[in-house]
């Protein structure tokens, strides 16, 4: 008798006790039954070649890790999901945008808009380095040819003058 018979003798002699264990693990009998045939496969797999792996032990080693697996999965499933058909399904708020959201914010763009047209040019120049271009102190005051207190003066100011504008009402 072959490696292979010996275990596939050993699969059908113990599979009803193998069964019972499994439907005791899982508490249900369809599912034992999956769960028997993918220990079978998996023990016929590791034991091929190997002959201290073709032992009942083991088999019922992969049939309760199998179980447990099973039963692991089945708990965070139900964590994640209702089993009650009738329950609404949970609103997940959209990361879009709501439309009025979206029309204040064009609002307030065409209104700084407006408010860079009027100030003067190196102000806004300080501002756009700022706060749009991310440049420092430091680097705005070498571009525009000022100290850096002057350079933090106009981006101070700059800024003071677009939060006023936000802040008057339409």
């Amino acid at each position: 008798m072959t490696a292979a018979e010996r275990r596939l003798r050993l699969y059908l002699v113990s599979r009803a006790k193998l069964l019972g264990r499994a439907v005791r693990l899982t508490g249900d009998g369809s599912i034992a039954e999956d769960l028997l045939q993918d220990a079978w496969l998996r023990f016929d797999a590791a034991a091929a070649g190997q002959a201290q792996r073709e032992t009942l032990p083991y088999l019922r080693t992969v049939v309760d890790n199998l179980s447990r697996d099973w039963r692991r999965r089945r708990s965070v499933q139900s964590s994640l999901f209702a089993d009650n058909a009738d329950t609404p399904p949970v609103d997940v708020p959209s990361l879009d945008p709501s439309p009025e959201s979206q029309a204040i914010a064009r609002d307030e763009l065409r209104a700084l808009a407006a408010l860079f047209e009027t100030m003067p040019v190196r102000m806004r120049r300080a501002v756009e380095m700022h706060r749009i271009e991310g440049a420092t102190l430091t680097q705005i005051a070498e571009r525009l040819s000022v100290s850096v207190t002057t350079a933090h003066g106009l981006v101070a100011e700059g800024v003071a003058r677009c939060r006023s504008a936000l802040r008057q009402p339409k």
